[in-house]
């Protein structure tokens, strides 16, 4: 396995996510965005077998302007449809989380979020699925141009400033459905981004 793969990753009050160092790991299948592992050994008293999608470390930004938060509006395969969500992607080799998601903001939308805060750290699945997630916030924007000189992504339909509440509201109406956006709004509504100091960064790749 990678280095990546291997690594235990640091969350937030000493959580550390990973295939724990004593189980026995074999690929079943790998592709560019995925590794299915089959996952064997003793935990909890007793042998288990895991099958597990380590498609590591994602991360994910709320840009903030006003009372505003900047979307994005791409296709999706599993609701064959477009869908609003906040920018996002992997996190590269080599880069922090919070770097990934000023880059990812940056690439999707033209959009520079300057002095970003850990908004929220969450894992998609505890036991088939190995995708840690950080999200974070910034109201420190500038409008740019991204590279290329319009969307990197060649999926980016559109991007948008939608006010928090009207957002809200997509999510009861369930036309925004994807976890990463609706945990970086809820987050948002629920003043986290208030409670933490500047450069609060715990869930940051170690």
């Amino acid at each position: 396995m990678s280095e990546q793969m291997n690594r235990r990753i640091a969350g937030p009050h000493g959580i550390a996510t990973g295939i724990p160092a004593s189980a026995q790991v074999e690929c079943l299948h790998r592709n560019p965005v995925q590794t299915i592992l089959r996952v064997t050994g003793t935990f909890d008293g007793g042998p288990r077998e895991f099958f597990v999608s380590h498609s590591g470390e994602r991360a994910g930004m709320v840009a903030v302007r006003g009372g505003d938060v900047l979307l994005v509006r791409q296709y999706r395969l599993l609701v064959d449809g477009p869908a609003w969500e906040i920018p996002g992607g992997r996190v590269d080799d080599g880069e922090t989380a919070e770097a990934a998601a000023v880059r990812e903001c940056f690439e999707e939308t033209g959009v520079t979020c300057r002095q970003p805060r850990l908004l929220a750290f969450y894992l998609p699945g505890l036991d088939g699925s190995h995708n840690p997630t950080h999200i974070y916030a910034s109201d420190r924007t500038e409008d740019g141009v991204a590279p290329g000189g319009g969307h990197a992504h060649r999926e980016i339909a559109a991007k948008a400033w939608i006010p928090l509440d009207e957002a809200l509201q997509m999510i009861a109406e369930r036309r925004i459905v994807d976890c990463l956006t609706m945990v970086a709004l809820l987050g948002l509504k629920a003043g986290l981004l208030k409670r933490l100091p500047s450069g609060h960064d715990a869930g940051a790749s170690a």
